[in-house]
């Protein structure tokens, strides 16, 4: 036994099963000790394979904590994706209507026209709808403009956001703050 722990290279064979079959004295006291060392390898190996599995659990719960997180994340990126496509939509539509209203009210323009057309003659009603056709170009120069201007507003509120946040945040002392008021006075 002892040479087939040899050849092995590691411990094929416990002591305990080796030192009955040999012919010494005190096996009687050799023995239980062999027991009691192999029992308290035993329990370390089972310890340490506990402590072992208790972190490779604690790893696994954490890993599925970050999948959950990320895909509570996602869902929630998701569900603003679709909300965002909703107001797009929204928006469209209430622009379509307004272009639908907008048509309406050139072919009530329209037959209005022709009717005054056919009272009042054809030179009245060529400037009048020479008149017409000025205000319904201002309009839309209008609507441009204020585009333009809203635009402007965006920009310079998003760059004024993005300074703020680059500046520290400080906090004014009121002392001083009304004593150079005072001194300005």
């Amino acid at each position: 036994m002892m040479e087939i722990n040899e050849r092995f290279g590691r411990e094929v064979f416990p002591p305990s099963m080796i030192i009955p079959k040999l012919n010494i004295t005190g096996k009687g006291e050799i023995i239980p000790f062999l027991k009691m060392q192999e029992e308290q390898s035993q329990a370390v190996q089972s310890e340490a394979q506990n402590i072992q599995h208790a972190f490779e659990e604690m790893k696994m719960k954490e890993l599925m904590a970050k999948i959950h997180n990320q895909l509570s994340m996602s869902r929630e990126r998701d569900a603003r994706s679709e909300s965002n496509v909703g107001l797009f939509e929204e928006r469209m539509s209430e622009i379509s209507k307004n272009h639908s209203m907008a048509m309406k009210e050139k072919m009530e323009a329209l037959t209005k026209l022709l009717e005054a057309v056919q009272k009042y003659g054809e030179i009245e009603t060529i400037l009048k709808s020479n008149q017409l056709e000025s205000v319904t170009m201002d309009d839309e120069e209008y609507e441009k403009n204020a585009r333009i201007g809203i635009e402007k507003q965006e920009a310079a509120k998003k760059f004024y956001q993005q300074l703020m946040a680059l500046q520290p945040k400080q906090i004014p002392d009121t002392g001083q703050q009304q004593q150079t008021q005072q001194e300005a006075m």
